[in-house]
């Protein structure tokens, strides 16, 4: 089974990287594979360029081209959700 994992983000340039790892390093037993799936919400303060260097292949990464709000943000990344549930890290 796979657990999509969605994290909208808007400028958490000091944190989005930690919580990233948080989520990538939980165990959720050898039944379950994982996807993130990260959507920026068009951040401005370094955040974009953070992620934009994240190389897993199990993370997504999508960009707003402007700033929606974060239900537009969850919509968008159920959108791309490929996993049995879905879960939102915020």
């Amino acid at each position: 089974m796979k657990l999509s994992i969605i994290i909208p983000v808007y400028n958490e340039h000091e944190t989005i990287l930690e919580v990233i790892s948080r989520v990538q390093t939980v165990d959720l037993g050898s039944i379950w594979d994982r996807e993130v799936i990260i959507i920026d919400n068009c951040s401005t303060d370094g955040t974009r360029e953070l992620v934009t260097a994240i190389r897993d292949p199990n993370t997504k990464v999508i960009f707003q081209d402007r700033n929606l709000g974060k239900g537009n943000s969850v919509r968008r990344g159920i959108e791309f959700a490929t996993g049995d549930f879905t879960i939102i890290q915020d």
